[in-house]
């Protein structure tokens, strides 16, 4: 019986085979990818002028 330590691999109780991932765990984006360079050059939110009464 092969057991990887370390890593949690959830597995059917009734056929013993592993379970594919849910959905919701999409792998992260390469580093080089465009969508994470987009994210980390978002411009900076504007500070509020001090003219303009807070927004309630």
């Amino acid at each position: 019986m092969d057991t990887v330590i370390g890593r949690a691999v959830p597995v059917h109780v009734r056929t013993g085979e592993a379970e594919p991932p849910p959905p919701h765990f999409a792998p992260l984006p390469e580093p080089d990818d465009p969508v994470r360079k987009g994210v980390l050059l978002a411009p900076p939110m504007m500070p509020v002028k001090e003219s303009e009464p807070p927004i309630q």
